[in-house]
């Protein structure tokens, strides 16, 4: 298979047209091989438009919805990102270029090893890969940006702690069975705006499960 032609028909028929305009973020996704990061029998259909298995009941998201909570979080140069739940390391590694820093956070260490050999063949630096829950446990206020790599119930409390005054968290949340959102949160001092972005779906993991709920 043409992976090359693959990748650069993903970008042209599904990021395009969706209202994926950043150069540095389309520029990326054209040159990031994601059949690297999903399950050795996924690799063909690796470009198609929907979630893609990456093995342990784990799968990437929709290139098209990865792109735009991506693109949402407006990633700058001085950017220091969180990436929850982050499997493999696609999303972390393909956006690491544009920013200062990147911690990816993942539980599951076959995932969490698969996306070490992973940053090491794409020769990507500024990478930190943690073992560990998704609420983290790291300093508040440490990060910019925070992307949840995987369909949420709600979002862990502990993950807006952690996010800098005036920073952005993405993920794809909603009820299970449903249709989920993904959806842009903004925080302003001890207030988040929430803001829907479009629908999709996805499978919920049980590390997102709803818990008891949390009043904004």
């Amino acid at each position: 298979m043409n992976f090359e032609q693959a990748r650069f028909n993903m970008v042209e028929s599904q990021l395009r047209p969706n209202k994926i305009t950043d150069h540095d973020l389309l520029s990326r996704f054209a040159t990031v091989p994601r059949e690297k990061f999903v399950d050795h029998a996924a690799q063909s259909m690796a470009y198609a438009d929907e979630p893609m298995s990456m093995g342990y009941n784990r799968k990437l998201m929709a290139p098209m919805v990865c792109a735009r909570l991506l693109q949402e979080l407006m990633l700058d140069a001085t950017d220091h990102v969180l990436v929850v739940a982050g499997g493999t390391g696609y999303s972390g590694l393909l956006v690491a270029p544009l920013v200062e820093q990147m911690t990816i956070l993942e539980e599951n260490p076959y995932l969490s090893d698969i996306a070490r050999k992973n940053m090491l063949d794409l020769d990507v630096t500024n990478v930190k890969i943690v073992s560990g829950k998704p609420e983290g446990g790291v300093t508040k206020g440490m990060f910019d940006k925070i992307l949840i790599d995987a369909p949420a119930a709600e979002v862990p409390h502990g993950l807006f702690d952690q996010l800098k005054n005036g920073g952005r968290l993405a993920v794809v949340a909603g009820a299970p069975g449903s249709l989920l959102e993904a959806t842009l949160y903004t925080k302003n001092g001890k207030t988040l705006f929430e803001h829907a972005l479009l629908e999709t779906k996805g499978e919920i993991l049980p590390n997102f499960a709803a818990q008891e709920r949390f009043v904004f």
